[in-house]
This record gives C-alpha cells, structure tokens and sequence, in this order.
C-alpha cells in the first residue's frame, strides 16, 4: 500500500501546489466556521446591517 499512498501524496501536491492553494483555503475557512458559526456569523451580519 505505501507504494500507492506516495503516488497519491505526489500527486495532490501536485494538484494543490498553485498560487490559491486549495487545501490552505479550506483548513482557513474551517478555523473561520471553528471561531464561529456559519448561524452566528449570519446573523451577526444581519443585526449589524439593521442598524
């Protein structure tokens, strides 16, 4: 199996090693949704806009 596991690394980064790496994107948007919710930040947003 670690034969095909280090092809599979090989090829995501690869995949991923660009300007807007893909992966880097989604672990900051999960440490966002982790500081807070989606629920929370919506309606945040919402007080804050009938103010």
């Amino acid at each position: 199996m670690q034969p095909v596991w280090a092809l599979m690394t090989m090829v995501m980064n690869e995949i991923t090693d660009n300007q807007n790496n893909l992966l880097k994107a989604i672990n900051e948007a999960e440490e966002k949704i982790a500081s807070q919710s989606f629920l929370q930040r919506a309606l945040q947003l919402k007080n804050n806009s009938t103010r």
